[in-house]
């Protein structure tokens, strides 16, 4: 039995806005991990699909499109590199690639034909919502 729960916290995404980030669960545990692999998925208000990512085992993640993001930001160790598509390739990206640079991790956005797109610095950040 699988059924679908919040994953990233109250509001909409700006990029789709009748879409929600969820992650597959089993029972009571979110599963964000099947077989060593993790998802997350976009859904549609209707319950239709409208995007996901996927993250690459690191022997699996195209060399190319680690290399070209490598190059990008002048190298990096890999963190993970991910297959997008729907609302997370909003400028044609096949993958993110999230490297660790310095301390700080970047997250590179990588056409499928190596062309990067966008790079991005990831930080933690408290919202608040008002009441």
């Amino acid at each position: 039995m699988t059924r679908v729960s919040p994953q990233r916290g109250v509001g909409e995404p700006a990029a789709h806005p009748a879409a929600s980030w969820v992650v597959i669960s089993v029972g009571s545990a979110p599963l964000e991990r099947i077989d060593g692999t993790r998802y997350e998925i976009l859904m549609n208000a209707d319950g239709s699909l409208a995007g996901k990512e996927t993250a690459l085992r690191a022997d699996a993640a195209p060399a190319a499109i680690v290399e070209a993001a490598k190059k990008a930001v002048g190298g990096g160790e890999l963190v993970v590199c991910e297959e997008v598509s729907g609302p997370e390739a909003a400028y044609g990206e096949s993958h993110h690639v999230k490297l660790r640079v310095q301390g700080e991790v970047l997250r590179v956005s990588v056409k499928s034909d190596g062309t990067v797109v966008r790079t991005m610095r990831k930080m933690k950040a408290e919202v608040r919502v008002p009441k």
